[in-house]
């Protein structure tokens, strides 16, 4: 009985559920995030990031304002 309620109404589900967060995703964007540290030339605060081994984090670019390194991802 609980595997027939499993494949008839929670599989199919979340077929959907994971279908609509994709195509709500490339119409409406990804998450992105921002991660702003402090940056000091003259101290040595000077960040630097790899993207070695991250699938998860995917860094679009550097910036450095008001005394502050920020990466977007």
């Amino acid at each position: 009985m609980g595997t027939s309620i499993l494949l008839v109404f929670i599989i199919p589900a979340l077929f959907f559920g994971v279908a609509f967060s994709d195509i709500s995703g490339a119409i409406f964007g990804y998450p992105t995030e921002e991660i702003v540290l402090p940056y000091d030339e003259e101290k040595g605060l000077v960040w630097e990031y790899d993207c070695v081994n991250d699938p998860d984090i995917e860094l679009v670019e550097t910036k450095v304002e008001n005394g502050e390194q920020i990466f977007p991802s």
